[in-house]
């Protein structure tokens, strides 16, 4: 569905008057469609509703660490809507502002669960992919390492051993069955190593 990315990149902070523009302009189309799309229809609009209130709600929010839980609630919902509607960049774009959100309120391990959704929809490849957010443009192989290595990191900071071992094991494989860098292979087996035995060391 492009008119949400569309709708994404078009409503500004305090809009209004534009949300009730989208909402009174299909409203008026509907009231000369046939029942059955007239049905389509209503549901579209009560979606399309709740996702124009749900992003307002979101920008609007003040910027504070009492208003954190409630940003990381509202950008949730939104991404199961984007998500539902197939539109992988702006996902992407709201899955690193949920990081972001994280972040500050340096919550690392759920910063990281929120990047791996990104690094999950990335296959090992040599495939190229455009620039976009702060990622070059880039192998699917290269942007996929350095999204592990950002996750690794977060859940490193907060002694997530287990899911940090789980996702450096990722790299260890692919560079073994791929990769001629043997350099590389040695540091990520260092590190697989580091956190395996931190894990069995928590574990006692």
């Amino acid at each position: 569905m492009e008119f949400i990315d569309k709708l994404d990149s078009s409503l500004t902070i305090g809009d209004d008057d534009y949300r009730d523009f989208i909402t009174i302009t299909i409203e008026e189309k509907l009231k000369n469609a046939n029942s059955g799309l007239q049905a389509e229809g209503t549901e579209f609009l009560k979606t399309i509703g709740y996702l124009l209130e749900l992003v307002h709600h979101i920008r609007t929010l003040p910027e504070g660490e009492e208003y954190d839980d409630e940003r990381t609630l509202g950008l949730t919902r939104l991404m199961e809507i984007i998500s539902k509607a197939n539109r992988q960049d702006t996902y992407v774009r709201y899955v690193h502002q949920l990081a972001q959100v994280h972040s500050k309120s340096k919550n690392f391990t759920e910063a990281a669960f929120a990047l791996a959704l990104h690094a999950d929809l990335i296959p090992f490849g040599d495939n190229i992919l455009p620039a976009e957010l702060h990622f070059p443009r880039q192998t699917a192989s290269a942007r996929k390492e350095q999204l592990l290595n950002q996750i690794v990191e977060l859940l490193a900071s907060n002694k997530f051993w287990e899911s940090a071992l789980v996702k450096s094991k990722q790299m260890v494989e692919h560079c073994e069955k791929t990769s001629y860098d043997f350099k590389k292979v040695c540091v990520l087996d260092h590190f697989f190593f580091f956190f395996f035995c931190h894990l069995n060391s928590s574990s006692f």
